[in-house]
Order: structure tokens, then C-alpha cells, then sequence
């Protein structure tokens, strides 16, 4: 792995710990690897974007005398990680205090 990556890496485990921060002690230890693989999900889907952004979303494909477009390979793994990130997101989520969580503004409007 290039040293730019794990800088990149460290730098959005930091953002998701600075996020996470009022969990209490016991839980952060255990989520500790969940913040890991999120910080590594965001910078896979980071270098996913860039990839199709230069490539472009589909690729063609050359079968013996046949030429068709596909989806790029990028473009699916953005997705998986997309998909495995909103549930570690998630998960992280419901590990937050009750009292500590923010009631949004849109659930105070439906309270009142």
C-alpha cells in the first residue's frame, strides 16, 4: 500500500474517531475495527471515483471477433463498498449513547 494511502487512511480514522468520540470506553475498544474498515472503505470509494472519473464508467470488452461495453470493474466495487459502509456506519450508530445522539431537526418539527 502506498504511503499516500495510509496517510489518507489515518487521516478519516481520525475524522470517524472525532465523530465517535462520546462512546464510552468499553465500546470504543470494540469498535475500534469497525472505524478502521470505514476509514478504509472511504478511501477505497475515494480511489473508485477517481478511477472512473479518468476511465469512464464502461470498458470495452473484446471477445474473439465481438467488441461490447460493460460496466467498469470500479464501478461495481464503489458500490459493494458503499453498501458495506452504510452498514458499518450503522452499526457504529447504534453502538452512540441514547442521550447523546442529536434528535435531528425534521423529528423535533414531528414531536412538536
Amino acid at each position: 500500500m502506498e504511503l499516500l494511502q495510509e496517510v489518507e487512511i489515518y487521516k478519516e480514522k481520525a475524522k470517524l474517531k472525532k465523530i465517535f468520540k462520546d462512546m464510552e470506553k468499553n465500546k470504543k475498544n470494540l469498535v475500534d475495527g469497525l472505524l478502521n474498515e470505514a476509514a478504509f472503505l472511504v478511501c477505497l470509494q475515494n480511489e473508485c471515483r477517481r478511477i472512473l472519473q479518468e476511465e469512464g464508467v464502461l470498458t470495452e470488452t473484446i471477445n474473439a471477433t465481438q467488441s461490447f461495453l460493460k460496466e467498469h470493474p470500479a464501478a461495481g466495487t464503489l458500490l459493494n463498498s458503499i453498501a458495506k459502509y452504510n452498514g458499518i456506519i450503522k452499526t457504529l450508530l447504534d453502538h452512540i449513547p441514547p442521550e447523546k445522539k442529536k434528535a435531528s431537526r425534521l423529528a423535533a418539527l414531528m414531536k412538536e
